[in-house]
């Protein structure tokens, strides 16, 4: 599997590539081949059930899931038919089987229950409810709005994807990667580097992985008028935001 995150992208088997496709929550929901062509799709209820399935024949008669994760965070376990969610399993009835380990800290509408309301909001540990795409929009656009009146809407750079010296994107593990935002001075050198997230998201993996695109030359990104901006000696910063 190849993972941006937590969220799983590629998938390949015997040597066959097969691209992944997420909602806004980063829950899988198709599955394509190398010639564009569907061979996974599915659809889950409220609680994480599986609501319909549709598989290939080209993907043979193995009775276990293609895709085996449900809501992001979480593995399916075939044989118990519990999700494993890194800190305790969750049952697709729309609980988990034991207590939140961090008690009411977690913020779930219970100590059993998942999370406030499942077309927003993830629990990717087992811990604490947080909102996905919809606050992180809104985490960028707080922290977009505070660097253009700290140093000018032309001199702030948002989304950029990182490039090698004659502006190939470089990837890792079949994937890229995007920084939020990149600040430069005014002669167009950049000056920092910044990655906005929650107060309690882990990092970790999207870190590791832009410091292995680094190191394999992914130190540039384009400018608004396409320029190469050499940002090799600027780290990324995490910004963290409620």
């Amino acid at each position: 599997m190849v993972f941006e995150g937590f969220v799983p992208t590629a998938k390949l088997v015997n040597g066959k590539a097969y691209s992944i496709i997420s909602d806004h929550l980063g829950t899988p929901i198709l599955a394509i081949d190398s010639d564009g062509m569907e061979v996974w799709n599915r659809q889950l209820d409220i609680y994480g059930r599986v609501k319909r399935k549709i598989k290939a024949s080209s993907l043979g008669d193995d009775v276990r899931p293609f895709i085996p994760f449900l809501y992001q965070g979480q593995y399916y376990d075939f044989e118990t038919k519990l999700a494993y969610n890194r800190f305790r399993y969750y049952s697709p009835t729309g609980a988990y089987i034991s207590q939140d380990p961090i008690g009411l800290a977690g913020g779930n509408p219970t100590l059993y229950g998942y999370v406030k309301d499942s077309n927003w909001w993830v629990d990717v540990f087992g811990l604490d409810c947080i909102k996905n795409k919809q606050e992180g929009l809104r985490r960028e656009d707080t922290l977009r709005r505070i660097l253009e009146e700290i140093h000018g809407k032309d001199r702030v750079l948002t989304e950029r994807t990182l490039l090698d010296a004659n502006g190939n994107k470089v990837t890792h593990r079949g994937t890229g990667r995007r920084i939020d935002f990149i600040i430069l001075d005014d002669k167009g050198n950049a000056i920092k580097s910044y990655e906005v997230t929650s107060k309690t998201s882990n990092k970790v993996p999207q870190i590791t992985k832009e410091n292995a695109i680094r190191a394999n030359g992914g130190t540039f990104v384009k400018d608004k008028n396409g320029n190469l901006v050499d940002i090799s000696n600027v780290p990324t910063q995490i910004i963290r935001i409620r």
